[in-house]
């Protein structure tokens, strides 16, 4: 299905799919190609650190000492799963390819929060969320 486009959260991560493979343009005008096996470990790695933060937050929340510290166990794997995942994804994917599915961490936990733990996002929370997109959209341009 060549120039079927990618999902919006690859596409706003600068991944793009082209003749059945996604890949991330670099800043030397050439084109690495990501394979769509690291793409997904790159969005396990989100997930994984998005979830290790959101442990540490209802580990602060329990009352009772073994929850807590199941919730920061828990956390510490999930944080300690992403990092071993991103350094694997490393080995083959360039830096700069890695770093906007880090960012977009900063946006995931806080959204999540607000779902789970019925936190108020106030608006410049959503500003500051537009301004990461975009940074992130510009480092994709050439």
């Amino acid at each position: 299905m060549a120039g079927t486009p990618c999902p919006a959260l690859l596409y706003w991560a600068g991944v793009h799919y082209c003749r059945g493979v996604y890949y991330h343009k670099t800043y030397k005008n050439e084109q690495k190609y990501v394979t769509l096996f690291e793409t997904s470990l790159c969005l396990v790695a989100v997930c994984s650190s998005t979830a290790g933060q959101l442990c540490f937050k209802q580990a602060t929340c329990c009352k009772q000492a073994g929850y807590a510290l199941f919730f920061w166990g828990l956390g510490a794997g999930c944080m300690l799963a992403s990092v071993l995942i991103s350094v694997k994804v490393l080995q083959t994917v360039a830096l700069s390819a890695l770093v906007p599915f880090a960012s977009i961490v900063y946006i995931s936990t806080p959204m999540t929060a607000q779902i789970i733990f019925k936190e108020k996002l106030p608006p410049n929370f959503w500003f500051g969320s537009s301004l990461i997109a975009l940074g992130v959209s510009l480092t994709m341009l050439h």
